[in-house]
């Protein structure tokens, strides 16, 4: 599967329901495999999301001047942007052969599959350094958050961070590939389950928001959704709490009903189909709260959440610190 994740993939488009099927495993298994390593690697500092309203914030802190509302923890060195795929209280240190929880809850107790897909992960960030992925500068992080719009925009109404995708606007630009996307997509991952949410057993809300999507951009999504979709089953396990796919077009409802029963029942449930419409909203400020499916529902333009603007700030002060420039189109 390494291969997989990892290059481009050069073989003819897939058939749409093949493509449709990826498209909720990345929803289901997400909210962002590595490909080959630029030269110059990425980095952030570690801000904290705050939980109920509370600032989640200890140690010493101060405030980017880019991003003035976002909590920035100073860390003794830069070492500590490095983390390792066991985490503390993860269950690993209990195990008799280190497995963490969501291991073997993810192979249904079956602890010879949860060991091989445990040593399988750890294969994937010795060989692509995603302990240290937040310890390089990232150069193309807004062009990528330009090709495929992503955001964490807040906490649901059960303090819950949400990942908000919008595939259906994917753009394009010769200067970021497939595997650009998904490596921005991994930096995202890491930053909200090391430093975020260093629980070991967080879940998020992914809202994925299908607005704009037709048959001809499901096309052109196929090649991210393949390897995004396999880095998230091999390498993320157990990550999701709840997955809303709104603004689903009408032929989208009808692909579903089909995919579904090839779905495990875990999986199903996670997954809520809407379409645009009085349910839609309904679900969506029951789970969201109003404030951001308000956001959500009016379409207006997302507004980044302290965590995403502390990112990208940090984002830039380590590009500065190593003399690289953030990429533009």
């Amino acid at each position: 599967y390494i291969i997989a994740v990892t290059t481009s993939i050069q073989t003819k488009p897939q058939p749409l329901m093949k493509s449709l099927t990826a498209l909720l495993c990345v929803a289901v298994l997400s909210a962002p495999s590595a490909a080959a390593r630029s030269s110059s690697g990425w980095g952030v500092s570690r801000v904290v999301l705050p939980r109920g309203g509370d600032a989640a914030v200890s140690a010493t802190t101060e405030v980017s001047a880019d991003a003035p509302n976002a909590p920035v923890i100073k860390h003794k060195s830069r070492d500590n942007y490095t983390f390792s795929l066991l985490q503390p209280g993860d269950g690993h240190e209990d195990d008799p052969d280190g497995i963490p929880g969501r291991y073997l809850r993810m192979q249904k107790g079956n602890r010879k599959k949860a060991k091989v897909a445990l040593e399988e992960t750890f294969e994937w960030r010795t060989k692509y350094e995603v302990d240290t992925i937040l310890a390089r500068p990232h150069p193309k992080f807004d062009l990528c958050n330009e090709v495929l719009p992503r955001c964490l925009i807040g906490r649901d109404a059960t303090g819950h961070v949400i990942h908000y995708l919008q595939p259906g606007l994917l753009n394009r630009t010769d200067n970021v590939s497939v595997d650009d996307l998904v490596l921005h997509c991994i930096y995202v991952l890491e930053y909200c389950w090391n430093i975020v949410e260093p629980r070991p057993d967080e879940t998020m809300t992914s809202v994925i928001d299908l607005k704009g999507l037709s048959f001809s951009k499901t096309k052109k999504l196929w090649k991210f959704i393949q390897q995004f979709a396999m880095m998230l089953s091999h390498n993320y396990p157990q990550r999701s709490h709840k997955t809303l796919v709104i603004n689903a077009p009408g032929w989208f409802g009808t692909l579903f009903r089909m995919i579904s029963p090839l779905l495990r029942e875990s999986t199903r449930k996670k997954i809520s189909l809407l379409a645009k419409g009085s349910r839609q909203e309904k679900i969506l400020r029951e789970i969201l709260g109003d404030d951001f499916a308000e956001q959500v529902l009016t379409g207006e333009k997302i507004v980044a959440s302290p965590v995403e603007q502390g990112m990208q700030a940090q984002c830039k002060t380590r590009l500065k610190e190593a003399g690289t420039e953030m990429m533009t189109a």
